[in-house]
């Protein structure tokens, strides 16, 4: 399980939400010369309607953190962007992918503002440079003692999967 499947998920919920979302790909084919089309480097994955957009990350069944190195520059560069016009908002979605037995499941999904997730990575650099899922046992102390991790300070974000409920996203109540 990857990227792609927590964008499918993200997609789907917008649509039943009544929204068209437009998905990043490889590349396409022009339709009308045939040359193949490479999207601008770092675009977000989910662009929806003219309002928001969303880059959508995974913490894969064997990590314990996101590295924030993961978000690349130019991805940064493409959130941070887009919310200079106050009527358009950005987020990071950080599907977490669990094992189950023989086959891997979307776990939890958030999709957390930019500039929460901005404000939040710059309070964990202090101490390291990945956010751990749960900060239990192995982090650092200042990390379970504050639980500066992706469970307790995103719990808000977090999105009913069996419900598939996304419409405080979409109405841009999430900020």
């Amino acid at each position: 399980m990857d990227e792609a499947i927590v964008r499918a998920k993200i997609t789907r919920m917008l649509k039943d939400s009544n929204h068209v979302s437009i998905t990043q790909t490889d590349a396409a084919k022009c339709p009308q010369c045939g040359r193949i089309i490479y999207p601008a480097p770092g675009r977000p994955d989910v662009i929806c309607d003219p309002k928001f957009v969303i880059e959508v990350k995974t913490l894969r069944p064997n990590e314990k953190s996101f590295p924030f190195s993961r978000i690349e520059d130019h991805q940064r560069q493409w959130l941070t962007w887009f919310i200079t016009n106050p009527e358009r908002f950005s987020y990071l979605a950080l599907g977490i992918i669990r094992g189950h037995g023989s086959f891997e499941m979307l776990d939890h999904l958030y999709i957390v503002p930019w500039q929460i997730w901005l404000r939040t990575e710059k309070k964990i650099r202090k101490y390291q440079k990945s956010i751990p899922f749960v900060a239990g046992k192995g982090f650092r102390k200042e990390l379970q003692e504050n639980n500066l991790d992706i469970k307790h300070l995103f719990e808000q974000y977090e999105l009913n999967l069996d419900m598939g409920l996304i419409s405080p996203l979409v109405k841009g109540e999430l900020r």
